[in-house]
C-alpha cells in the first residue's frame, strides 16, 4: 500500500481537497480525500510544498 499524502488533489468535477490523501494498492487507486486512514504499513510519500 502507498499513500501520497498533503496533496491538492483536483477531481473531474472540479472539486478541489486541501492536504488530501491517495491511497493506492496494487498500481490502482482505493481511497482518496482529507480524512483518510493510513494503514500502518503503508509506504508514505509527502508532497507538501515547503
Amino acid at each position: 500500500m502507498l499513500a501520497i499524502i498533503n496533496g491538492r488533489i483536483l477531481n473531474m468535477t472540479n472539486r478541489v481537497i486541501e492536504e488530501g490523501t491517495v491511497l493506492v494498492e496494487s498500481g490502482k487507486i482505493v481511497k482518496v480525500g482529507s480524512k483518510v486512514e493510513i494503514p500502518a504499513d503503508a509506504d508514505i510519500i509527502d508532497v507538501e510544498i515547503r
